[in-house]
């Protein structure tokens, strides 16, 4: 298994699985070409890296990092009054979207380390997620993230929650939960 930044080339396949994933779960209906686009407008900028994971050539994973600015997060749709007040702390703010797997926990850790070791090099003081309630509890176990808000997702149309990491937590969370894993 290889991890990687995802090119322009990967992007078709990326919208493949998440469509397929994201149909599986119930999270939206089925799009006629295969592809769930949600959040297009910050996905081909500077500010957004767009994480795969590879199995002989092929994509079996996605996670995506967005590092806020002028076109702003996912979560600014559904949850913006809550992400301006947290901009108004002047701390360096990420998001992360788009996770998926077709393979299980061990690409989902994958993708999950590289996106906090990415946020660690880049100094980020908040990370913001937002997921399907039920998987909730996951982060807040191996990262320390709290819910901070409820909403319906209008992107997809399922219901979300919106999970607030400070790396005070977020880091060290990670780092416990890797030497238990390693053990």
């Amino acid at each position: 298994m290889l991890i990687r930044v995802a090119q322009p080339q990967d992007m078709p396949e990326v919208y493949k699985i998440t469509h397929d994933v994201y149909v599986g779960e119930g999270y939206c209906e089925t799009q006629p070409d295969g592809m769930l686009r949600h959040y297009s407008h910050i996905d081909n900028i500077p500010e957004t890296i767009v994480f795969i994971v590879e199995d002989n050539g092929k994509i079996i994973g996605t996670n995506s990092l967005t590092f806020d600015g002028p076109k702003k997060f996912h979560v600014d749709e559904d949850f913006g009054d809550i992400v301006e007040q947290i901009r108004q702390e002047n701390r360096k703010v990420a998001a992360s979207w788009r996770i998926v797997t077709t393979d299980g926990r061990t690409v989902i850790l994958k993708l999950i380390s590289a996106t906090v070791e990415k946020c660690r090099d880049e100094h980020v003081d908040i990370l913001l997620c937002s997921f399907n309630p039920k998987h909730a509890r996951f982060y807040e176990r191996i990262l320390g993230m709290r819910v901070i808000a409820e909403k319906y997702c209008r992107a997809v149309n399922a219901p979300a929650v919106l999970m607030r990491g400070d790396a005070e937590q977020v880091f060290p969370a990670w780092d416990k939960f890797n030497k238990k894993r390693i053990r």
